[in-house]
C-alpha cells in the first residue's frame, strides 16, 4: 500500500512540496509514495532532494511503464496525490477515481469540478506543504475511511461520461436560450 502520483515530473506538478511534507512528518514509519512519470532536470532535483534528506525508503520513482502496469499501480494504492499549482484538467485524477482511489489535489487541477472535499478525496490549497502533510497524516490514521472514499470516487467517475457531459451541456445551452 502506498500513496501514488502519476504525471509528468515538472515544477508545476509541485512534487517537491510532497517531499518536504514527508520530511516534516513526525513519524518514522511512512506510507511510501510511488511517483510514476518522466522528467529531466526537475526529476533529477527531486531524486537528489530525496537522497540528501534520507527519504529513499519513502519514495519510489518509476518511468516508462505500460498501461497495464499503470492500472495495477492505481488499484494497489491507498490514495492518489496530485498537488499541481496549475493544470488545465488533470486526466490522472479521473483515472485514479475510476480505479477506486480517493484523491488529494489542489484547487488548480480541475479537482473541484469532480471531487467533493471530504467525500471522494480532498481539495487543498496549492503550494502548502502543511496541507499536504496534514492530509497524508490523516490518511495514515483513517485507512478504513479511505476505502469508503475510494468507493465514492469510483461512483463519481462512473457518472463522468462523455454522454452525461453532452446532456448537461445541451441542457445548459437550452436553459440560456430560453
Amino acid at each position: 500500500e502506498y500513496i501514488l502520483y502519476v504525471g509528468s515530473l515538472t515544477e508545476r506538478k509541485n512534487l517537491l512540496n510532497v517531499c518536504k511534507a514527508y520530511l516534516q512528518m513526525q513519524t518514522e514509519k511512512r506510507i511510501p509514495c510511488v511517483v510514476i512519470g518522466n522528467g529531466g532536470s526537475y526529476a533529477a532535483m527531486l531524486k537528489k532532494f530525496v537522497t540528501d534528506n534520507k527519504l529513499e525508503k519513502s519514495f519510489i520513482f518509476l518511468e516508462n511503464i505500460s498501461n497495464l502496469e499503470l492500472v495495477a499501480f492505481y488499484k494497489k494504492a491507498l490514495v492518489f496525490i496530485y498537488p499541481s499549482v496549475y493544470e488545465g484538467f488533470g486526466i490522472p485524477l479521473l483515472e485514479a477515481m475510476a480505479c477506486g482511489l480517493p484523491v488529494i489535489t489542489t484547487v488548480e487541477t480541475g479537482g473541484p469540478d469532480v471531487i467533493t472535499d471530504g467525500v471522494e478525496g480532498f481539495i487543498i490549497p496549492s503550494r502548502s506543504v502543511e496541507a499536504i502533510e496534514e492530509k497524508i497524516a490523516w490518511c495514515y490514521q483513517h485507512i478504513n475511511i479511505l476505502k469508503q472514499m475510494g468507493r465514492a470516487a469510483r461512483c463519481k467517475a462512473e457518472q463522468l461520461t462523455w454522454g452525461n457531459y453532452s446532456q448537461q451541456l445541451v441542457a445548459k445551452v437550452c436553459g440560456l436560450l430560453e
